[in-house]
């Protein structure tokens, strides 16, 4: 176990979200604007 892990794993936590919008924003934007 190493101290840094825990906030390496958080960091992972948010990186997906994050993505996940980002995707989401990039498909839907062209149907609002359609």
């Amino acid at each position: 176990w190493k101290r840094g892990e825990p906030i390496e794993k958080a960091k992972k936590l948010f990186e997906i979200p994050k993505n996940y919008i980002r995707v989401s924003a990039s498909k839907l934007l062209p149907i609002i604007f359609l």
